[in-house]
This record gives C-alpha cells, structure tokens and sequence, in this order.
C-alpha cells in the first residue's frame, strides 16, 4: 500500500508540474520540454510499477519493453532543455534535429523489439529476470550519452548566470542531475550491469528530488517566472496532502503490524478502517494547523498590517528631519513590514539624482542612464508581472526590481521608491498595493521636508565657509599688500644701491683718472678700465630691471619658431672663448643635432649666454661644457662647469630676485652680477612652456639646464 501511494504520488506531482508551466506559457520552449520531462516521468511511474507486479513472463516482458519505450526520449529531452534554458530558444540546425529524431524513432523501434529486451524470467518470490540484448548499448547511448553532455552544458551555463537567474539554475540543476543519475543507477545499471531489480521500485521516487527543488525555485527564486501565489499555494496544498497522506498510511501500516488478525476477514477490516478513518478525520485539522504553524516560516505567509505600518510611519517622519536618517528608517520599516528582499530610495533634485542608503542585501547598481527610462507616462506604480516586454522590463528584472514607486510632490515627480522582490517569492498582495499609493505620498513630503530642512543646514554651513573663506582672503589680501610693500621697498632699496654701486665706481676712479692719471700712463689704463666695468655691469642693470618689469607687467613680446640648438650654442661660445681663455680655461661644444625646439630666438640665446657667461666667471680652473639631450618630447640644453660648486640652502636662492650666494662662489667673479639674471632666465624658459633647473655638488663643479618642447 505505501509503495503504490508512493507511486500514486509520484504521478500527481508530475503531472501537476507539467500543467502548471504550460498553463503559465505554453509557447515557452523550456516550458514545454519540462512538461514532457514530467509527463513522461509520469508514464513511465506507472509502467514501472505495473512491470514490477506479480504475473507471467509474457506479462513481465511486455511491461518492460513499454518502460523502455516511454523512456528512450529521456535523454534528448534533457539535451534539448538544455540548449532552450533559460532563453526560451531552442538553436539547432535541421541535420542535428533530424539526427535526434531518428536516433529516438530508431530506438523506440529497438525498444519493443527482442533485441532490447530479448527475454525474462520469473524467479521466486515474485521476482523476475530480464534480459537484454545487443540494443541495449544504442538506449544507454542515447539515455546516458545525451543526458550526460545535457548536464555539461547546464552546468557551464550555471556558472556563467548572476542573481537571481544564478539562483534558479542552482536548485534546479542539482534537482535534475541528482534525480536523473540516482534513476539511472537503480533503473539501468543496477539492471543492466548487476541483473537485479531491487532498486528498480526506487527510481519514480528519485523523480521528486527534481519536483522538489522545481517547485522551491518557483516559489522563492521564480523559477519560469510562475506565478508565485498560484505556485505556493499548490505546493501547499501538496505539501499537507503529502504529509496527511503519510499519516493516514502511517496510521493502517501500524495497526496491520501490530493487529493483523483484524485484518485477517472482511468483516473486522470495514470496522478497522470505519473506526481508522473517523480517527483521522478528527485528527486531520490538527495535523494541518501544525503543517501551517511550521511551513509559515518557510512561505512567508504572514499577512500585511497596514494600521502598523501607518503608525510606525508617523512616528518616524516626525521624529526624523535628517535625510540619510530618515531614507535609512523608514527603507528598514518596510523592508520588514513588505518582507520584500530589498529597497531603495533615489531622489530627484534639479535634474540630479541622490542616491539615498538602501536596506537589504542587492548588488546591481541603478545607474543614471537606467533611471532616465522612467518618465510620467509610465502609471506612479510600475510593477514588474504587469509590464510589457521592453527596455524597462528587461532592466527591472536584470536588476531584481520588483516594483518602483514614483514620489510626487504637488504634481513633481521628486522621486522613486525601489522595491525588491518579496522574499517568500509572491507577488504583492492587493493590500499592499493599495497601500504603496498612499505610503508613498507620506514619504514624498516627508522627503521635501527633508531636503528643505538639509538645503537650510547646507546653506547656514555654507554661509560659514564663505564668510571664513571670505575673512581668510582678506587676512592673505593684507598679508599679501604688506608683503608687496615690503618687496617694493626692497626692491627700491636693492635696485638703488645696485645703481648706486657701479655709479659710484665710474665716479671715482674719472676723477682719479682725470686728476691723478695723466702723469701715469698705466694708472690711466687701470682707473679706465676699472670704470668700463663698472659702466658695462650698469648697463646689464639695466637692462635687467627692464626685463624683469616687461615680465612682470606681461608686455614681454615672444616669437615662438623652431630653433636648432647647434647654431645657438656654436655662436654664443665663439662670443665668450676669449673670456675662457683669459682665465685658462677650456671649453667643450658637444652639441651637434639636427633635432630643433620651440622657442624665441633672442630668449634663448640670452639663456645659454647667461649659462655660459656665469660658467666662466664661478670657474677657477678646469672646464666647461655645452650639450644637448632629447626625449623625444623634449630638447634639453645642459651647461656644465668644473667650479667649486653651490651648497643646497644657496641653490634654491638662485632663481629669485636679487639672489646673493656665500662669498667664497661670488668672489670668483671679476665682475658681480645683477642677481637677476637667472631669475629672468627662468620666467622666460616658463613663458616658453619649458622648464630649467641646477644640480650642483661642492667642490665638484654644477650643472645648469633649460628644457624646452621639441618642434615636430
């Protein structure tokens, strides 16, 4: 009696499966595939267990030869449900359908005929023997074989799904390879391989592994996009007809080990059975309570309190002006109060989205571009079920969105509330959506309030930043005009004593010459001389305070043209060779490139002159060298001397105004320079887009540069 509940069960199941996917979309490859899975799941149960009856050999070997029949599809079928799931497309050339459909015809004509199953035999107790032959390899091929790649590519496809796709793969992947290799075990192999048909009674039940991880994927993870509340409602409904009639069997299985003299006459089995089935009739309603007590836990049946909601809702918007505090209250009330899987708030500001802190767990992104797919003629409640196939559709479902809720505040959208999917797998109750609309116009002021209430506290902080960005830059405007005084008077100070200097000395040594050279010819040449320099360093003086005020009042006038460094440098040393020979020096013109950079003329050759020029003068002894690098981008000119070098707190003196050095490097010098040559040197390399630098060690020499873009 168990075993044919047991198989009576089996084929309801399969049958309810079936008829529920192509109820849902008949159309649906994979629904149709599914359904002929079942069905003949279903057929193949009841042959099975009539095969294994008590009977004749000629019975025995009919019934065997019919389960054989109803099965050689198997295979294919997985196969071919594996190539539709979960596109709903079934891509196959017309030379692989035509192959499967004569395998399995081919098969199928095998299957009932002696060369499966050639014979069998009875042997005691009830049992029997069959005996296949050669046809038996061409069914396990087709069986096996194509169940097995089947597996293969429903497993690659698994691996390659995210989300919720991810999920259904999962439960009804390990519910398809489970059932399917356990049957094939106890329902080929074991026979086949082992001649035995003691497990064979096993295989229909091994089919509900599948049926039981087919109907949790519908009902938490929306496996076939079934219709959740249908779907949980039948799988209740089979869930207590499962276990009431495992009690009822429970229940006569019992009393016939304990009491099988009752049952021993007709007469005391009616009255065993009357008094047995008043028993659970009494019974059974507590059995049912207990089933709803425990299942509710797993379906999330709980009815929605509306008046709760309200309540706790009120609470927290008066109690809530911060607006991330009160996106992050009032998404944890409905993520409980809906039982929903995840939630989102995304406000509208000006064109501008805020993304507000969500509640539950959710790892797609809901970007801009997403969010601008939504405009007002779309009804203030999208629900996913209720959509037509498009943009937003495919984008909802990729994104796990069960239900968006537009936010609108005096006829302005300022918003959208984005709700997951229920986490029993339903569909929203009606109570729900009724309730959403009105929900949603709290929340929508609530939100405004809000932002007016952070537009206020922005404002006020902003206020206080610009007042102390305003106070500070007038604190740095005062700083910097007294630090311009400061300058000015220095400059003042400087460039009236640099003028003073050298005017003094032509001054002094004229009248040395005029009164006290005459009568000493080589005093004359000496007090001349003397005051030549002096009148030269003037002029450079000059000259350079004119320089520095046309860049600093931007009035310099650049002429940007391709230059090649090798005529520049090979004229400004023959300038400067017989200064370098005077002292002893020699001087090395490594530079010969056809490369050219961008730059003015007169600028640069002023730059390598002052390079060369302070060289010569800060060198005792030794050499100096010109030359030329590139980088392709960039064309450097390099200046090196055998001085005695600059310490590092004077090297970051020399590019200012008005620099000055220790005295041990100046002394060396028969003429003392302006202290602004290098400064000029350095704002016309920056007004060129180049830049300049030193590297120098004591007692080693130093080495100037300037960098400026290479012409293409």
């Amino acid at each position: 009696m168990l075993e044919l509940g047991v198989v009576i069960f089996t084929v309801i199941a399969n049958l309810l499966i079936a008829a529920v996917v192509v109820r849902k979309n008949n159309r649906s490859t994979t629904n149709i595939l599914l359904a002929s899975l079942s069905i003949i799941t279903a057929v193949w149960t009841v042959c099975n267990y009539i095969a294994l009856l008590p009977g004749s050999e000629i019975q025995h070997l009919f019934w065997v030869r019919a389960v054989m029949l109803f099965t050689t599809p198997y295979g294919s079928v997985i196969l071919l449900l594996s190539h539709s799931y979960p596109n709903n497309t079934l891509k196959m050339s017309k030379r692989s359908a035509i192959f499967l459909l004569l395998f399995n015809f081919v098969t199928a004509m095998f299957a009932i005929s002696p060369y499966m199953f050639t014979h069998v035999i009875n042997l005691a107790g009830g049992s029997f023997l069959p005996i296949p032959g050669p046809a038996i390899l061409l069914f396990g091929l087709g069986f096996m074989g194509f169940m097995i790649i089947g597996f293969i590519q429903l497993f690659g496809k698994y691996r390659k799904s995210t989300g919720l796709l991810h999920k259904q793969f999962q439960f009804f992947l390990v519910g398809l390879v489970v059932s399917f290799t356990l049957l094939s075990l106890t329902n080929f192999v074991a026979v086949v391989l082992f001649h035995s048909i003691l497990l064979t009674s096993l295989g229909p039940p091994f089919t509900l592994i599948l049926f039981a991880c087919t109907v949790y994927a519908i009902i938490r993870h929306r496996f076939l996009d079934l219709n959740y509340l249908i779907a949980r409602t039948i799988s209740f409904a089979i869930l207590v007809t499962v276990v009431s009639s495992m009690y009822a069997l429970a229940l006569f299985e019992s009393v016939n080990i304990l009491f099988p003299k009752l049952l021993a006459d007709p007469t005391s089995t009616i009255f065993v059975s009357t008094v047995l089935a008043l028993f659970i009739a009494f019974t059974l309603p507590a059995i049912r309570q207990f089933v709803e007590r425990y299942t509710d836990r797993f379906f999330y049946k709980e009815r929605f309190n509306a008046r709760r909601t309200f309540d706790q809702l009120a609470d927290i918007i008066t109690s809530t002006f911060n607006l991330d505090a009160l996106a992050k209250r009032v998404c944890e009330l409905l993520y409980k109060e809906l039982r929903i899987r995840y939630i989102k708030v995304v406000l509208i500001q000006q064109g501008v989205y805020i993304h507000l802190p969500c509640y539950g767990i959710h790892d797609k992104d809901i970007v801009e571009k997403d969010l601008r797919l939504l405009d007002n003629s779309l009804p203030k409640l999208i629900l996913l079920e209720e959509l037509e196939d498009g943009p937003i559709k495919e984008w909802m479902r990729a994104t796990e969105i069960a239900a968006i809720q537009t936010l609108i505040v005096r006829g302005e959208t300022i918003g959208y509330l984005f709700l997951g999917e229920k986490s029993s797998g339903d569909i929203f109750y009606q109570e729900e959506l009724k309730t959403l609309p009105t929900i949603a116009d709290q929340l929508a002021v609530a939100f405004e309030n809000a932002l007016g209430v952070q537009k206020i506290s922005q404002f006020n902080e902003t206020l206080k930043v610009e007042i102390a960005k305003a106070t500070n830059d007038l604190q740095e405007a005062n700083n910097e005009l007294k630090e311009l005084d400061k300058l000015k008077d220095e400059f003042v100070s400087m460039a009236s004593h640099e003028l003073k200097s050298p005017m003094n000395a032509i001054k002094n040594y004229l009248w040395l010459a005029k009164t006290k050279g005459q009568s000493d010819p080589q005093k004359m040449s000496e007090y001349l001389t003397i005051a030549f320099n002096a009148t030269q360093r003037l002029m450079e003086l000059v000259n350079d305070l004119l320089d520095v005020s046309r860049i600093e009042s931007g009035r310099v006038d650049l002429k940007i043209v391709p230059l090649n460094p090798t005529d520049i440098v090979k004229e400004t040393v023959a300038i400067f060779a017989p200064q370098a020979t005077e002292k002893g020096l020699s001087m090395l013109n490594n530079v010969n490139t056809t490369d050219t950079f961008l730059g003015d003329d007169a600028k640069v050759r002023e730059i390598v002159s002052n390079f060369i020029s302070n060289a010569i003068k800060y060198t005792p002894k030794g050499t100096v060298t010109i030359e030329t690098t590139t980088d392709g981008k960039e064309l450097t000119v390099h200046v090196y001397d055998t001085g005695i070098g600059i310490s590092a707190s004077d090297q970051t003196k020399l590019f200012t105004k008005f620099s000055r050095v220790n005295k041990s490097y100046t002394q060396l010098a028969s003429i003392e320079g302006t202290g602004l040559g290098l400064y000029i040197c350095k704002r016309f390399v920056e007004l060129m887009h180049g830049t300049i630098g030193l590297d120098s060690t004591p007692e080693k020499g130093s080495h100037f540069w300037f960098r400026l873009p290479r012409a293409t």
